[in-house]
């Protein structure tokens, strides 16, 4: 094949296989794109439950300054649960709408962290994921940590 070039018939191969990948990508990638939206969209939380979420970061509120920017960990985040990424998103969305206007950061970076765990017995396995001393319990699983230096 050397100094040898294709002939129409293997171009038109080769273009039709090109085609046949990006189109099939392309398909692929809207099919997730609107599952993910029609996830969001159909998302109505019950007003009960929103509401009793929002209740636990009270305190929180009250304790920190409005201009505090925090990380959020929750035992779903730190792989303590079988739930997933769904759920995470859920009590990272919540929290966040709770405590602003203060800033949330997802993962463990800030000097202030959050706590937010569905399983109460997971609360002293997070010091073993995440370095971490205990500031504040607020009560119903939402606990005020500050990163060991």
């Amino acid at each position: 094949m050397t100094g040898e070039t294709m002939g129409p018939d293997r171009k038109l191969c080769a273009f039709a296989i090109v085609i046949a990948i990006s189109s099939t990508a392309f398909i692929m990638n809207m099919l997730l794109f609107f599952n993910a939206f029609n996830d969001i969209r159909s998302w109505k939380p019950d007003a009960d439950e929103y509401s009793a979420y929002v209740k636990r970061f009270d305190d929180v509120g009250r304790y920190l300054s409005q201009h505090e920017t925090m990380s959020y960990i929750s035992d779903v985040g730190l792989g303590l649960t079988l739930q997933g990424n769904k759920e995470y998103n859920y009590g990272f969305n919540l929290a966040q709408y709770a405590l602003a206007p203060r800033i949330l950061v997802s993962g463990a970076s800030e000097k202030l962290i959050i706590g937010d765990f569905v399983d109460l017995t997971n609360i002293d396995k997070a010091d073993d994921k995440v370095d971490v001393a205990l500031v504040k319990d607020f009560g119903h699983g939402v606990i005020l940590f500050e990163k060991k230096k």
